[in-house]
């Protein structure tokens, strides 16, 4: 299937690992020009080496910048800009919110989630849509989590922050449909990255269960009886930011095993 992506910019934030590196090199083989976002200039460097290794020609670049950062938006702006003829495609990937229940978490960890993956969120897609709207064509994709719709006890912020990053993109949907510009969200269950390993040990830490426990508790309550792979994540969005989904706008998708119920 041509998904109408070839020569298509796009900026991946979050791009050097986890699920935004596979996403980004899903639209590096679709043909699309990419640019990688991040706050480690060397794990940029290894990923773009990684996704030009991928294709050959590929065009990939770097943008070293903290979107936890007020003045990123418009950094983000110039520099991919300055790169880059326009953006056609932004898909968000960023920011980590510290789990816990209520009572674990302090002040400065809700402003960390918020300011970290909330406001991150926002930076990019101000930095991003003017260029959209000028060309009367663009595609948003906001990686959120299936916390903001399955709210779970020991998770407050992650419920908070992603169910204000759902309402966010249905806004954005509704706003930006006249330019062209279609906006969604992808809910991911557990993925198999750094991030799993690290709330997996928090768990562990926390309630005294070793690795193992966990890990068999978690893949419990999956229906399908496994986690997913950045690569199944990056598929779903490969397709929502391609010509074929252009109907598809407001929408919130789980790929998440079958854990939230309908």
């Amino acid at each position: 299937m041509d998904l109408g992506l070839e020569g298509k910019v796009a900026v991946v934030s979050g791009g050097s690992r986890g699920i935004g590196a596979a996403v980004a090199q899903q639209l590096v083989a679709e043909g699309a020009r990419v640019a990688i976002v991040g706050r480690n200039q060397d794990r940029l460097d290894l990923a773009a080496t990684r996704l030009r290794g991928t294709v050959r020609g590929a065009e990939v670049v770097t943008v070293c910048a903290d979107l936890a950062e007020p003045d990123s938006e418009s950094r983000l702006s110039s520099e991919v800009l300055a790169k880059l003829p326009m953006v056609h495609v932004l898909v968000n990937s960023i920011g980590s919110v510290p789990a816990g229940p209520l009572e674990a978490l302090d002040e400065s960890a809700w402003a960390l989630g918020i300011n970290s993956k909330l406001l991150g969120y926002v930076r990019a897609m101000n930095a991003a849509i003017p260029s959209m709207q000028a060309q009367g064509w663009g595609r948003v994709i906001n990686i959120v989590g299936i916390h903001g719709v399955k709210p779970q006890d020991a998770n407050f912020a992650p419920a908070a922050v992603n169910a204000a990053l759902v309402m966010l993109t249905r806004c954005a949907a509704a706003r930006y449909g006249k330019w062209g510009i279609t906006v969604n969200c992808v809910n991911p269950g557990p993925v198999a990255t750094e991030r799993l390993r690290y709330l997996i040990a928090d768990q562990c830490r926390r309630t005294g269960r070793s690795e193992d426990e966990v890990r068999a508790a978690l893949v419990s309550k999956i229906p399908v009886g496994r986690v997913a792979s950045p690569e199944e994540i990056a598929s779903v969005v490969t397709f929502l930011v391609s010509e074929k989904a252009g109907f598809v706008n407001g929408a919130v998708i789980d790929v998440d095993g079958g854990q939230v119920a309908g």
